[in-house]
């Protein structure tokens, strides 16, 4: 791909542009690590971020993988890689292809199992620097699409009317499956479960652009996403990094542990040495880092899987959220997609 740097008045508004022109796409995503969202090393942690872009945005797709069964997936995976860029999704049904554990779920949303595309034009920025990569046979002017993006006119969209959010299962029902996950720690079947539960508004209406704005606006978390496939998005505000490769390294920062701010500082500040001190919220975190560095060590060279760091706590503007850092270098011969099938067994 062809590098094409170029400079912008006000990124922040060419960002907002970016999102209004991908109403006229079938695929566009936007990963935002919303930089003013990563607190600054403290007293509490060791400012590990490893953050590579403020923002990056990937559309015009030379090719596409999309994949309705899960069985296989990843080995597909790796045949289409190619060593070029990827940008995509991974869905939780891919479970039966590294644990080949059925799944009995409705697909209510009609994603895929796995859905990845080479992009052929790329838009990043690394503070007051943009770069633009492209094909030329995608993109054969990028200054003419610059200046499109550039002209775009972001309208002042209403709000939408109150939604009124569901969950899948009813209260008796949740009580119920955790007695019986409580039963199976105690009869030693398994030592860890992530419960979790779906939220729907059937039937609602929403516009996905402006509702992602305002969702970043309101938690801009460092890794917040933005995903359109033909008719189905995706919007994401999330602060936790399953995993990123730099070299032959890969780091994974899982969390366990919340608590709220305060606009006290006095008070901010002990919720935050309060959570360190919490044993709770420390042993959830050691298991969690345990699960990694097992799943991680499935790839690694022998040896080199290692905790940067343990009970680091990082501050967001709505809670604080205890992160540990796991690293390891991948062994010689393993590709992304083999790491990302054995690491996933933490996130599934």
């Amino acid at each position: 791909m062809k590098t094409h740097p170029f400079h912008t008045d006000n990124a922040n508004a060419f960002l907002e542009q970016l999102i209004e022109f991908s109403k006229g796409l079938e695929f566009f995503i936007l990963l935002d690590s919303n930089k003013h969202a990563r607190s600054k090393q403290s007293a509490f942690n060791k400012g590990l971020h490893l953050d590579s872009y403020d923002w990056l945005a990937a559309f015009y797709p030379k090719r596409i993988l999309v994949l309705e069964n899960p069985l296989g997936a990843f080995d597909l995976l790796s045949k289409f890689h190619q060593n070029t860029w990827l940008v995509g999704y991974l869905s939780y049904t891919l479970k039966a292809d590294t644990e080949k554990v059925a799944d009995n779920k409705p697909n209510t949303q009609d994603f895929a199992a796995m859905e990845f595309a080479e992009p052929g034009c790329i838009i990043y920025a690394q503070g007051d620097s943009l770069v633009m990569l492209y094909e030329e046979k995608v993109v054969p002017s990028p200054q003419d699409l610059i200046s499109g993006i550039e002209g775009i006119q972001v309208p002042v969209e209403a709000v939408n009317g109150k939604v009124e959010v569901i969950p899948r299962i009813t209260k008796e029902e949740y009580i119920q499956q955790v007695n019986s996950l409580k039963q199976h720690i105690q009869l030693g079947d398994i030592y860890e479960a992530n419960f979790c539960m779906e939220f729907s508004a059937e039937g609602a209406s929403i516009n996905p652009y402006n509702t992602y704005k305002r969702l970043t606006a309101a938690s801009p978390m460092p890794f917040s996403a933005f995903v359109k496939t033909g008719g189905n998005y995706v919007m994401c505000a999330s602060p936790e990094r399953f995993a990123k490769k730099v070299g032959s390294m890969v780091y994974s920062q899982p969390i366990k542990g919340t608590a709220p701010r305060a606009a006290n500082g006095a008070q901010d500040k002990a919720n935050a040495e309060s959570l360190i001190a919490s044993e709770k919220e420390r042993a959830e975190n050691v298991m969690i880092v345990d699960l990694v560095r097992n799943d991680l060590g499935r790839t690694a060279r022998v040896g080199t899987v290692k905790v940067d760091e343990l009970f680091g706590v990082y501050h967001f503007p709505k809670v604080h959220h205890m992160i540990s850092t796991v690293s390891a270098e991948v062994a010689e011969g393993i590709g992304f997609a083999e790491v990302i099938k054995k690491l996933s067994l933490w996130a599934a």
